[in-house]
């Protein structure tokens, strides 16, 4: 795609020192990157087939959110199809755990999750800084970030205990649990 098509969006932008609309001209070709965004659907699964990832909740890249969570998924269903009595109920808990929290994270990366924090500097320090903190305080940006990873799962303490999607932990306590029981 010619340059000249979106040239004009970046005038007077600045990258180290270079112009954009310079690099756009010197280019031989662009390339454009479409953000889709779609409203959560009220279901994945039907019959044996089910999605993951943008098939099933397309977003905005905010976060990092869009390969993150496809990743999530893709653990997640292997883990309740490894773990299901049977793959349609492996299916069903599939989205059953995750149709819920993707759906919040595409509501979210429509306010830009944790990049919000680009807009609250250009509009609190338009000539630049110094220093971060100067224009956003550390606990703002901690409470900022903290917030976004809690909603899509991802927090620290989410992270680093024991994964959810432990196959053989959930075999070993089912097979406990038969045996108690």
């Amino acid at each position: 795609m010619p340059a000249e098509r979106f040239a004009r969006w970046f005038e007077g932008w600045r990258v180290g020192g270079v112009l954009l609309t310079d690099l756009f001209a010197g280019a031989d070709s662009c390339v454009e990157y479409p953000m889709l965004d779609r409203e959560p659907l009220p279901r994945w699964t039907r019959g044996p087939v089910t999605l993951l990832g943008d098939a099933a909740h397309a977003m905005q890249p905010m976060g990092s959110n869009a390969t993150t969570q496809a990743v999530i998924d893709g653990r997640a269903l292997a883990y309740c199809l490894a773990t299901a009595p049977d793959p349609l109920t492996g299916l069903a808990e599939y989205e059953r755990h995750r149709r819920p929290v993707t759906s919040r994270v595409q509501l979210a990366s429509r306010s830009k999750g944790p990049e919000i924090v680009i807009d609250m500097v250009a509009a609190r320090a338009p000539n630049g800084f110094a220093d971060v903190e100067d224009v956003v305080p550390e606990r703002v940006l901690r409470a900022i970030s903290a917030g976004y990873a809690a909603l899509a799962e991802f927090d620290v303490g989410g992270v680093n205990t024991r994964s959810p999607y432990d196959v053989r932990r959930a075999r070993l306590m089912r097979a406990e649990s038969a045996v108690r029981g």
